[in-house]
């Protein structure tokens, strides 16, 4: 009785076993896809939006091989190659002429000044010049004029006889003036100027011609040919200069200058004693001006 029960049990469990591993094969069966045969495989849904990954940025165009220049961006000037010359630049019109201003240190030189004094004196001097030219993009050539007066100046004191009065009477006059000696000088001149950067260097050669005048009550200088003490005359002068220009602006710069200026065919000046002595001579000047370039 109890082997009959015991083995009934048994069945059971066996049986229960089958059909739990029967359900469980045919609900997974249920779930898979079904491959038909013959028929396309279907491609799987896309992922959702977020998990798209991004794209990546396209590649840097690569440096050329080989050490050449990179290539110019569009607007700029391509680099000048190594090695090859500079090309002198057209001066702009508004930089080629140039306008100088200033004061001047004076000295006559020669006979003409110890024969009569002073020796020294002071003047303005002036000048413009137009830049037509520039060689090897440093040298200029500039054409142009130059203009300076030069004035020595003393006192004089002493006595003259004067017969001029009433009947003619001669009368001892105490006299007390000034001697001026001047001279006007309107020059054409050729300048050479080095483009050093912070200094400019020049040479200026220049001919034309001078005018002198003298006066004075000093009866040792009353000239013959005339009732009082004075001289005008017109002769030719040639000029050298010797200068630097300092720039001190864009526009203004700072012009320091020695000259010497030759006279020649200045006439002589007589007295009523017959002496000769020159009035006109050879001067040396020193000036200091301003320029301004435009």
């Amino acid at each position: 009785m109890s082997i009959t029960r015991t083995c009934s049990h048994r069945q059971a469990a066996v049986l229960l076993a089958v059909a739990f591993t029967f359900v469980a094969a045919r609900a997974s069966a249920e779930d898979a896809p079904a491959i038909v045969p013959g028929a396309p495989n279907l491609a799987l849904p896309p992922p959702p939006p977020d998990a798209i990954p991004e794209a990546s940025p396209p590649p840097q165009a690569a440096a050329p091989s080989g050490g050449g220049d990179a290539e110019p961006a569009p607007g700029e000037p391509a680099p000048r190659p190594p090695g090859a010359p500079v090309v002198a630049d057209t001066l702009p019109h508004g930089g080629r002429h140039r306008l100088a201003v200033g004061a001047r240190f004076a000295y006559r030189l020669g006979d003409a000044g110890q024969a009569i004094s002073p020796a020294a004196g002071y003047g303005i001097v002036g000048s413009y010049d137009f830049t037509y030219a520039r060689v090897g993009n440093r040298l200029e050539l500039a054409a142009g004029v130059d203009f300076s007066s030069d004035r020595f100046a003393t006192g004089e004191q002493g006595t003259t006889t004067d017969d001029t009065g009433p009947g003619n009477i001669p009368m001892t006059v105490t006299y007390s003036s000034t001697r001026v000696l001047s001279e006007n000088n309107f020059i054409v001149a050729q300048t050479f100027a080095l483009d050093a950067g912070s200094i400019r260097p020049f040479v200026m050669l220049g001919a034309g011609l001078g005018i002198g005048s003298f006066e004075s009550v000093d009866p040792r200088y009353k000239p013959a040919d005339k009732a009082s003490g004075g001289e005008t005359d017109t002769h030719l002068i040639g000029r050298a200069a010797l200068g630097f220009d300092i720039p001190v602006g864009p526009a203004w710069s700072v012009r320091v200058r020695g000259d010497y200026t030759a006279v020649r065919r200045a006439a002589p000046f007589t007295t009523t004693a017959g002496v000769s002595v020159p009035l006109f001579g050879d001067l040396l000047d020193i000036d200091v001006a301003a320029g301004y370039r435009f």
